[in-house]
């Protein structure tokens, strides 16, 4: 079965009560802030050229994070992606500089990943 059907099947099968409590407090942290980093974005250059588009593409399918605005759902995910994206840092991507590292980010505890950089929470965004 290739790769898409197997994340697929597994996604569909998977009920609340499969997850640990940990599992579901990671979860809910990153859902948290991920919705911050997107507020925070809100008025970025990115951001703003993101709702101007979704204006185009009007449809009552879904909603552009912090508006009232509808667009279609790949519109508003592309919108809210790139304001959620615009304000976070890099996700915990493995790199070789960190392959020494016995120092396990936050962000990497649930996940299993043991050799990362990450910099989760960057405390200044980048410029709009």
């Amino acid at each position: 079965m290739p790769l898409a059907e197997d994340l697929s099947s597994y996604a569909v099968s998977l009920r609340y009560s499969d997850l640990s409590t940990a599992a579901i407090h990671t979860v809910k942290q990153r859902l948290v802030d991920s919705i911050g980093c997107g507020l925070g974005a809100f008025d970025a250059l990115p951001s703003r050229n993101g709702r101007a588009f979704a204006e185009a593409h009007p449809s009552t399918a879904a909603t552009v994070l912090g508006t009232t605005q509808t667009t279609t759902p790949d519109v508003a995910a592309f919108v809210n992606g790139t304001m959620i994206r615009y304000f976070s840092s890099p996700s915990c991507w493995p790199t070789r500089s960190s392959a020494g590292s016995r120092t396990r980010p936050p962000c990497t505890q649930e996940s299993g990943i043991t050799s990362t950089t990450c910099s989760c929470h960057r405390s200044s965004p980048r410029a709009g």
